[in-house]
């Protein structure tokens, strides 16, 4: 074979290579570009049904939320049925009838979600606010503490922490119809909530949690299937016990005021309504904390003092021993 004939197959070879690995290349770009475009349909997909569904819910569980449905649905029924009739055609009445079969129909719905409302809505919010809870409770991890580990049974320590929850943020529904009082609005819309979380040697506070959105939640991006954002517990501070000077109710602006024993660090104020169902309950907690933790300096205090009379003692009695004359 000559050499201008090897020279030929090669570049052939070389040639027919090249084009594969092109083709290669624009397979692996076209095939990654259309999968990309396929993930991204899917979550269009999905964050439609989940649209929809909302919608869905909206217009049933939670048909009341704005009771002026009922009042245009209603009016308009009763009008074109009262149409039909005026009108005295054998296809008006009939159509009027049919209009007043479907009424009923509707009145029966609208009662059954009017009845059910408020406990679907309370549902909906404990269950997004015990998610807020668990978060918390992982927030405060105890799982390095070696007494929680090992004596989370033992009544004498109390490893198991107190949550105190202080809503903030607080808007209602307007339910039952045209009852404007809030407090006799049983159903919430929005609601924030704040922790003081006490634990044995320190107290946290909680702040920055997710507002919990009965008609709106909050809903993951399109990647991520715009399914709904569990609870969230936000961010936690902590403080210690031992640095507390003294704890009370502030009445001019309805806070916990915490003042600390060393005048560099600034005083803690957490917002709390006077009117909050546990604000007593946190404040008794509270201070039985600082009772215990006052309680056990003293008792620090008075065995240290036993161990510098023992001690004395003992520096007493060698001092006698060297000071008798050997025999």
């Amino acid at each position: 074979m000559s050499s201008s004939s090897l020279s030929y197959i090669l570049m052939t070879l070389l040639v027919f290579t090249i084009i594969l690995g092109f083709f290669a290349i624009l397979n692996i770009f076209f095939g990654h570009t259309v999968d990309k475009k396929k993930t991204e349909l899917s979550n269009k997909a999905e964050c439609k049904k989940v649209a929809r569904a909302h919608k869905r819910r909206l217009r049933t569980d939670y048909f009341w939320s704005n009771h002026m449905r009922f009042t245009w649905i209603t009016f308009f029924l009763l009008f074109f049925i009262a149409l039909g009739f005026s009108i005295a055609h054998e296809v008006t009445i009939l159509l009027s009838l049919m209009l007043a079969q479907i009424t009923y129909y509707f009145f029966k719905f609208a009662r059954r979600s009017y009845l059910e409302f408020p406990a679907k809505a309370a549902e909906r919010l404990k269950k997004f606010e015990t998610e807020i809870e668990a978060a918390v409770e992982a927030e405060i991890c105890f799982d390095a503490d070696n007494i929680q580990r090992f004596s989370s049974t033992d009544k004498e320590f109390d490893t198991k922490p107190e949550l105190f929850s202080f809503p903030t943020n607080i808007t209602k529904i307007q339910f039952p119809p045209y009852e404007t009082r809030p407090p006799k609005q049983p159903i919430i819309a929005t609601r924030k909530l704040e922790y003081l979380v006490l634990s044995r040697e320190y107290f946290s506070i909680c702040k920055g949690a997710s507002t919990f959105n009965l008609l709106d939640p909050a809903r993951a991006p399109v990647p991520k299937k715009c399914v709904e954002l569990p609870g969230k517990a936000g961010e936690c501070q902590e403080y210690y016990y031992s640095q507390i000077r003294n704890v009370f109710y502030d009445d001019a602006d309805e806070s916990i005021h915490i003042t600390y024993n060393d005048d560099e660090l600034e005083d803690i104020r957490f917002p709390c309504k006077k009117m909050a169902a546990n604000r007593k309950d946190a404040m008794k907690a509270l201070k039985g904390k600082l009772r215990l933790t006052e309680r056990q300096k003293l008792r620090k205090i008075a065995e240290h003092d036993k161990y510098e009379k023992i001690l004395s003692r003992r520096n007493s009695d060698e001092e006698n021993k060297d000071d008798k004359p050997s025999k």
